[in-house]
C-alpha cells in the first residue's frame, strides 16, 4: 500500500525523517489491499468488500478476488457486476493484463453455460481520470486516516487500522447523520465532530483561512482518523478480554463516550461538553458510540477469523 501524499503548516522548519525497515522485519515487504465499492441499489446499502494480500497486486490475485465476490453477489441474489476500474497501465497494469482478460471472458463462458453465477462487465475509465471512479475519494481518505507519521505500522496494524475506518466508523457517521434530523429543531446545530475540528483549526489560527468546502473535508478526515486511531487502541484490547465481540465493542463505545465527554472535552474546555448538552443530543452521541463500538467488534472479530482461515 502506497503512503499517502500528505501536507502540513508549522511555523518552526520541520526535519523530514526517513522511516527504514529492519532487515529481519518478519513483514512483507508489500501488502496489497483489495476493495470493491457496492453502490446502493434498491434497498442494499453502498457496502465495501476488503482483501488483504502480501506482495503486490498481480494477475493471480485478482482472479480469485473477483471470484469471491462473484460468490458473495451470487448469495445476494445477483446476477451481475458492473466493475469500474483504471484501464491504463500507469495506474494498475493488472486491470488490462491479458490473464485478468482471458479470466473474465471465460468466467462468463461458464456463467452463461451453467446459467448460475454472476456475470463481470468491466468498465475501464478513460485515461489519467481516477476521479471518475466513486472508490477514489475512499482510498485517498482511508489512507489518511490510517497513517502513522511516527513509526512504520506492522501489517497487522494497518490491516486492523483500514477495517475500523471502514468498518466502524462510517455506521457510526451514518446513525448521526439519521438521528439528527429528529432532534428538536432548536437542537439542530452542527454535530459534534464539526464543532470540536472548528474549535481545534481556530486554537491553531487555521480557521480563518479555510473556506466552507476545506472545513467539511477537515471534519470528516479528522472524524474518521479519531475513530481509526481508538479503534486501533480497541484491537489489543478485545484479544485478551473475554466475552461476545459485540457486547465488548459496546461497552468500548460506552467507555470511549464517557473519556471524551465527560472527561476529556471539558478538560480542554472544547464545546460538546456533556454536562453542556441537552438530552436529546447526548442520547445521540452515546447512540452513536454505542453503533461505532458494536460495529467495532463485529468487524474485529471478522478479521480474527479471516486471519485464522487465510
Amino acid at each position: 500500500m502506497r503512503q499517502p501524499s500528505l501536507h502540513t503548516w508549522t511555523d518552526q522548519p520541520t526535519r523530514l525523517i526517513e522511516q527504514s525497515v529492519a532487515k529481519d522485519d518478519p513483514d512483507p515487504k508489500a501488502l496489497a489491499c483489495y476493495g470493491l465499492l457496492l453502490r446502493p441499489s434498491g434497498s442494499d446499502p453502498e457496502d465495501l468488500m476488503l482483501r488483504f494480500v502480501d506482495g503486490r497486486p498481480i494477475s493471480a490475485i485478482t482472479t480469485p478476488f473477483l471470484a469471491d465476490c462473484c460468490d458473495r453477489l451470487a448469495a445476494r441474489g445477483k446476477r451481475a457486476l458492473l466493475v469500474v476500474w483504471a484501464g491504463t497501465l500507469w495506474v494498475s497494469s493488472w486491470h488490462i493484463s491479458n490473464a485478468v482478460k482471458a479470466w473474465l471472458r471465460e468466467h462468463n463462458r461458464q456463467v452463461k453455460r451453467e446459467g448460475r453465477g454472476v456475470r463481470i462487465i468491466a468498465c475501464q475509465l478513460p485515461v489519467k481520470a481516477p476521479w471518475l471512479n466513486p472508490i477514489e475519494p475512499k482510498w485517498v481518505h482511508g489512507k489518511r486516516a490510517v497513517v502513522e507519521p511516527a513509526r512504520l505500522l506492522t501489517a497487522a496494524e494497518l490491516e486492523e487500522r483500514v477495517c475500523q475506518y471502514f468498518g466502524a466508523t462510517g455506521p457510526m457517521t451514518l446513525f448521526m447523520i439519521g438521528a439528527h434530523r429528529y432532534l428538536p429543531l432548536w437542537q439542530q446545530s452542527s454535530l459534534p465532530p464539526r464543532k470540536l475540528t472548528m474549535d481545534l483549526a481556530r486554537r491553531v489560527g487555521l480557521k480563518k483561512y479555510m473556506n466552507q468546502a476545506q472545513r467539511t473535508a477537515a471534519t470528516w478526515l479528522a472524524h474518521f482518523a479519531y475513530g481509526t486511531a481508538i479503534g486501533a487502541a480497541y484491537a489489543p484490547l478485545a484479544r485478551k478480554i473475554p466475552g461476545p465481540s459485540v457486547v465488548k465493542g459496546t461497552a468500548f463505545g460506552l467507555a470511549v463516550w464517557l473519556a471524551s465527554y465527560m472527561i476529556g472535552i471539558p478538560a480542554l474546555q472544547m464545546p460538546e461538553a456533556a454536562k453542556d448538552q441537552p438530552v436529546h443530543r447526548n442520547a445521540l452521541m452515546t447512540g452513536a458510540h454505542v453503533v461505532w463500538g458494536a460495529v467495532a467488534g463485529i468487524v474485529m472479530d471478522l478479521f480474527k477469523r479471516s486471519s485464522m482461515d487465510g
